[in-house]
């Protein structure tokens, strides 16, 4: 029959147009095979349905047409949108390498000032904290602003032996947003901390106080400060 032989070409070819249209999406060509299944079944009813007229299998014949084109466009707009992105993702990443490459910033080593140490706000003769203050540098010896990590540890100083490190006292952990509000820069350019006692404070006045910065690729560099707190 001339129509059956109609109705099945015009459905493969508008079909192979509307999965051609997704196949480069994994969920729109499941989307596609589902609809493939659908139109195989529909095919195969209009085979074994007697039609009153001419006119009705004309109509029939339109239906699944128009079925047909509305979902090749939504498989077409599903491709654009898939491209969109795609084009934006590749853009994000190039500017992501670019940043690697010409604005990453390289931490040598970090440095505790000389004037960190122990603060007395009230007066009474007795420190109430400690302000310790933490400058990365770069391979040229300038103070640069890095992100990263910042932890402090209080030692008691040892004077037994080689090493100057005793018992941990204290310690103090700063985030990637603490140690970015830490950062001053005036007539000292760094990051500047308060250290205030967990509870007591420590029970000696000789201490030291390390530091150690982890960059935002996990490297990690240390620096010490021997401390003469008043208590």
């Amino acid at each position: 029959m001339l129509g059956e032989k109609t109705a099945c070409f015009l459905c493969s070819g508008l079909l192979c147009a509307a999965i051609a249209a997704g196949c480069n999406h994994q969920k729109v060509a499941n989307d596609y095979r589902a609809q493939v299944k659908a139109v195989d079944e529909l095919i195969a009813a209009m085979k074994e349905e007697e039609f009153a007229s001419r006119d009705d299998y004309v109509r029939r014949l339109e239906m699944l047409k128009s079925q047909l084109l509305a979902e090749k466009e939504r498989g077409e707009e599903r491709q654009m949108a898939f491209e969109r992105m795609r084009t934006e993702n590749e853009g994000l990443a190039r500017e992501l390498e670019f940043l690697k490459k010409h604005v990453r910033v390289e931490v040598a080593s970090i440095e505790i000032p000389f004037y960190s140490g122990g603060k007395d706000t009230d007066r009474d003769g007795k420190d109430d904290y400690i302000e310790a203050a933490v400058c990365p540098r770069d391979a040229d010896g300038d103070i640069l602003k890095a992100i990263g990590t910042c932890r402090f540890e209080l030692y008691r100083r040892s004077f037994i032996g080689m090493g100057e490190i005793g018992r941990l006292l204290m310690r103090w952990d700063f985030s990637y947003e603490q140690v970015n509000d830490a950062w001053v820069d005036r007539l000292f350019r760094g990051y500047d901390f308060v250290l205030r006692w967990d509870g007591n404070p420590p029970p000696v006045e000789d201490v030291v106080l390390r530091a150690v910065f982890t960059t935002l690729d996990g490297e990690s560099h240390v620096a010490r400060k021997k401390v003469k707190l008043r208590l």
